[in-house]
């Protein structure tokens, strides 16, 4: 069988094109034949040793299709987002689509006021016009975009219906894709770690420092202003006045860096804070390594978050911020902690807290009960098909 996956492109760094390549090496397991479609593709991301089958779509529709088209796929498997809207409308005519919704539903892609970085529970709709400046959840100060971008949030949200299955990632997704008006039998939250989850340690590895070793704090993401990595810096200088030795290492790129190297001079904490810039897939586990404490400061109610299993399956602690699907994560697996967002405050006492641990409740819910294995979900998806054939 051949899987077309359709996306926005194939990154160094980002939940989204991990996912693919960890969805590709086991669809392909299956004997299927796993084929990626983007528009955008670093040349020198590899995320393992396996290389995947890579499409390069270009903004013609009318060339892409044929791209696609030309591989006979069975089933086109859609990581819904705004650029492969119109692709997926003419796809959908020939070919069974089956959506994976990785982000929130939201004009302004955020759910964030970020007069007062507080959460939006607001259903789409003419109010967003007024909050796109009010409470400034829109970045962009053009009249134009922010039109612009509400009708297209109800492409998006009309092009979900007219798809043939639709899968998310966590519980709070899904409420949210239940109020954009999606059927709540048409939606399905899976396993966004692929089964990884059911083999995490129960324990978390913490090391035992001496009194001069700091501890080291990692951060694995884009640097924008939405992953709150503003609220991690401040958290640190919080924890060395609190006499704290801590170090602080800040792996990714993003257009909000410069902002955030700004304030980590303005603290004073240039000695203190590493950005490396953009990790190599191959080299991620590398940095996971040596680490203490993993932080996933999100202020945007988060989808799930795949660096938190990621950062667990090498034994390490993870703190998160209270939001969206992050919030769910303590709920299935353990080593697990919640910060109040958006407060630095909370962040670094649940860090000390975190670190001063000396026992983990060994208690692990069965993960697999509420949210399916998208693989399988695949495979049937596929048999169903070529017995209608």
């Amino acid at each position: 069988m051949v899987i077309v996956q359709l996306a926005d492109g194939m990154l160094s760094i980002g939940g989204v094109s991990r996912f693919i390549y960890n969805l590709t090496l086991k669809l392909e397991k299956q004997t299927n034949r796993a084929i990626s479609a983007v528009y955008e593709l670093e040349e020198n991301n590899n995320w393992g040793e396996q290389p995947l089958n890579i499409i390069k779509l270009d903004d013609n529709n009318e060339t892409s299709y044929k791209k696609i088209s030309g591989c006979n796929p069975d089933l086109i498997v859609w990581h819904v987002s705004i650029r492969t809207i119109g692709l997926v409308r003419e796809l959908s005519k020939k070919y069974p689509v089956l959506a994976i919704v990785h982000s929130i539903p939201c004009p302004s892609g955020t759910r964030l006021f970020r007069d007062k970085d507080e959460i939006c529970y607001i259903t789409s709709g003419a109010k967003c016009l007024q909050n796109w400046y009010t409470r400034r959840c829109g970045t962009n100060p053009s009249p134009t975009k922010a039109v612009k971008s509400l009708l297209v949030h109800k492409t998006m949200m009309n092009t979900l219906k007219s798809c043939n299955w639709v899968y998310t990632i966590s519980k709070s997704m899904k409420s949210y894709l239940m109020q954009e008006g999606i059927p709540e039998e048409q939606i399905t939250i899976f396993d966004v770690s692929l089964g990884s989850v059911l083999e995490l340690p129960k324990e978390i590895n913490i090391v035992e420092k001496n009194n001069d070793d700091p501890i080291h704090i990692l951060f694995m993401g884009r640097l924008s202003y939405n992953k709150g990595v503003q609220y991690l810096i401040k958290a640190v200088k919080i924890l060395l006045d609190e006499g704290m030795k801590v170090t602080c290492t800040i792996a990714g790129k993003g257009w909000f860096e410069s902002k955030l190297v700004q304030l980590t001079e303005e603290l004073n904490l240039s000695h203190t804070i590493a950005f490396i810039g953009s990790v190599p897939g191959t080299d991620v586990g590398k940095w996971y390594e040596a680490a203490d404490v993993i932080v996933v400061p999100s202020i945007l109610p988060e989808p799930a978050g795949l660096v938190v299993p990621e950062a667990r399956s090498y034994g390490k602690p993870v703190v998160v911020f209270n939001v969206g699907g992050l919030a769910e994560w303590n709920e299935y697996i353990t080593g697990i902690s919640n910060a109040e967002a958006p407060d630095p405050y909370s962040l670094a006492r649940t860090i000390k807290q975190t670190m001063k641990k000396e026992e983990v409740p060994q208690v692990k819910m069965n993960y697999a009960d509420e949210r399916v294995d998208i693989v399988d979900q695949i495979g049937k998806v596929l048999i169903s098909n070529q017995a209608a054939k």
